[in-house]
């Protein structure tokens, strides 16, 4: 009986149970367990997220060094120019680090060993598509920036609320787009406009079932992020307790950095790792000329989830 259920669940995805919320958070977490299992047997696709984090911090806090050492402020004048600077030096550190772990991602999928080497030399061979990506992510970044009106008292109108509407959904889509574009740069190695076109394609001939897990791992990975801060707060509040003073506050603030780098780390590999697998499917099916992606043919990690 049991085969039978799994049997009629893997016959095509548009025939996957859908029920509502608590489904897509059990597929997700599936996805989760499962492609984390597959980080814990490759060290790689612990340390280039860990890494991205690290960068990430490092570039925010040279920023807010800058801003302050030249007193201006990020969102006029010069220091918005300063601003557009940090966030294209940002999303270049953040695409090409994510590029690696997609590509490291892809070799652990084929069954081999990824290294941390050989997936930054296959993100440097890939250079100018990132270069690119992160060159229109930081003007959908600005532009996202410009629709939101500053609001400088309480309350906006319809219009400022359909603005603010806009621009998230504008990052939203952005984001979905660049997170496919990545493995197909990646993967096959093409420029930026040709990984347009390929993704293009494949979302035209309806291959990309992007939601079957999409609001799960999202949502998955807040709550992992949620669990982190409520165990930085229960911490932090014991450092403080039984060291107070200086030495409390330091070691609350160390600790603090490291749990949520380790939160935030684990919600990036997730979701580069869900990217990767739905790309990787999606284009098996391109090539067999398939009406429809396979459940059954699903790269490990999303094929359990499709499963659940």
């Amino acid at each position: 009986m049991g085969a039978e259920t799994s049997n009629r669940r893997l016959r095509g995805w548009h025939n996957l149970p859908v029920h509502g919320l608590l489904d897509s958070v059990r597929r997700g977490w599936t996805f989760a367990v499962e492609s984390w299992r597959l980080a814990l047997r490759h060290p790689a696709l612990r340390i280039l997220p860990l890494a991205l984090v690290a960068v990430v911090l490092l570039l925010a806090g040279v920023l807010l060094g800058l801003s302050s050492a030249l007193g201006v402020r990020l969102d006029e004048g010069e220091g918005i120019l300063l601003d557009a600077v940090a966030i294209l030096a940002a999303s270049f550190a953040y695409f090409f680090l994510m590029g690696a772990t997609v590509s490291a991602v892809e070799v652990a999928l084929r069954g081999g060993r990824p290294s941390v080497r050989e997936a930054l030399l296959d993100a440097g061979r890939n250079v100018g598509a990132i270069a690119m990506l992160a060159l229109v992510s930081t003007m959908v970044e600005l532009l996202a920036r410009a629709l939101r009106p500053r609001r400088t008292h309480r309350g906006g109108g319809a219009g400022d609320a359909l603005l603010g509407l806009a621009a998230s959904a504008l990052q939203a889509a952005w984001t979905v787009l660049a997170f496919l574009l990545l493995p197909a740069i990646l993967i096959e190695d093409i420029p930026f406009g040709e990984a347009m076109r390929r993704v293009r394609e494949i979302h035209a001939r309806g291959l990309l079932p992007i939601a079957v897990g999409e609001v799960g791992v999202r949502l998955v990975g807040n709550l992992a992020l949620f669990a982190a801060i409520a165990v930085v707060t229960s911490i932090g509040f014991l450092a403080l307790a039984v060291l107070p003073g200086p030495v409390g506050a330091v070691l609350a603030i160390v600790v603090a950095v490291a749990v949520l780098a380790v939160a935030a780390a684990f919600q990036l590999y997730t979701r580069a790792a869900y990217y990767t697998c739905l790309y990787v499917w999606a284009a098996a099916a391109a090539e067999a000329g398939a009406p429809a992606p396979a459940p059954a043919a699903a790269p490990g990690p999303l094929r359990a989830a499709l499963a659940v």
